[in-house]
C-alpha cells in the first residue's frame, strides 16, 4: 500500500466514534483496529479530583441521567461506560498519540499524570499533547510543566468578531502567547493561507471534527498535519493509495 501523504496524523476524535460510542473504551479500541495514528479524548474530574474521559460535565446526553460528573467517583462513573484517563492511556500505549481535551478543572492532574508517563512508562512528550479552548487553562499546564506539549484550540464563536483575513494571525498570536506549538482550528476556519502561515510561524495546523470525505480530501490538500474525524477509517482510506 502506497502511502500518498506521509506525513499526515490521523486523529480518531474521541475515538472512533463514528464506530462505537465516544470517549469509550470500545471508541479507542476501535481507532487502534482501524489504524489511526492517534485519539483525542476529553477530560473531566470525578468527585475525588481523578481525571475521567468523558465531554460534558453532565451524564444526561450520553448516559440519560440529570447528575454532574462531579458528583460521582470514577467507580459510579465506570457504571455509565466512562474510563479513567489512566486507563485509555494503558491501552494507548505504544499503539496512539493521545490528545487530550481539558474540560472543568483538571489541568492539574492532567498535567501530573503526563509527567509521571513521561517520567516512568516510556511515554514521550510528543505522545502526549494537551489542547483545549480556555487557552489560561493551557498556560497553567505549561507553567506546571514546561515539557508538556499545548495546542490551541478554536471554535468559529471564537472568531466571530474577527475579519476572516485576519484569523490566520490572531490565532497564531493567540497560540504563540502561550507557548503552543499548534493550533487546532474548527476545519471550517482552515484554508490554505491558514496552513502556510502557521507553518511558516512554527505551528503545526490539526483539525476538527472532518467527517464528509470531500472535507477530508480539501484538508489534505490544504496540507494540515493532522485530521481529527469520527471516523479515521475515510481518513485513511483518502491518505493511502489501494
Amino acid at each position: 500500500m502506497l502511502a500518498l501523504v506521509v506525513s499526515l496524523m490521523i486523529v480518531g476524535h474521541r475515538g472512533a466514534s463514528g464506530h462505537a460510542p465516544e470517549n469509550t473504551l470500545p471508541a479507542f479500541t476501535k481507532a487502534i483496529e482501524l489504524r489511526a495514528d492517534a485519539v483525542e479524548l476529553d477530560i473531566h474530574s470525578d468527585k475525588d479530583g481523578v481525571p475521567v474521559v468523558v465531554h460534558d460535565g453532565n451524564l444526561k446526553r450520553t448516559a440519560n441521567r440529570d447528575v454532574a460528573v462531579s458528583a460521582l467517583s470514577a467507580e459510579e462513573l465506570a457504571e455509565y461506560a466512562i474510563p479513567s484517563y489512566e486507563q485509555v492511556l494503558d491501552i494507548s500505549k505504544d499503539k496512539l498519540v493521545v490528545f487530550t481535551e481539558l474540560k472543568g478543572d483538571s489541568e492539574d492532574a492532567v498535567a501530573d499524570i503526563i509527567t509521571r508517563k513521561v517520567a516512568e512508562e516510556g511515554w514521550t512528550y510528543e505522545q502526549l499533547p494537551v489542547i483545549g479552548f480556555d487557552h489560561e487553562q493551557l498556560k497553567r499546564v505549561k507553567a506546571r510543566n514546561p515539557d508538556i506539549l499545548i495546542g490551541a484550540t478554536f471554535s468559529r464563536s471564537m472568531l466571530e468578531q474577527i475579519p476572516r483575513d485576519t484569523h490566520a494571525d490572531f490565532m497564531i498570536s493567540a497560540a504563540k502567547a502561550i507557548g503552543a506549538s499548534a493550533i487546532n482550528p474548527d476545519f471550517r476556519l482552515v484554508n490554505g493561507d491558514v496552513v502556510r502561515k502557521a507553518h511558516k510561524a512554527g505551528l503545526k495546523v490539526n483539525v476538527w471534527t472532518v467527517n464528509a470525505p470531500r472535507d477530508i480530501t480539501t484538508m489534505i490538500a490544504f496540507k494540515v498535519d493532522a485530521i481529527m474525524s469520527d471516523y479515521p477509517d475515510r481518513v485513511y482510506s483518502r491518505v493511502h493509495d489501494k
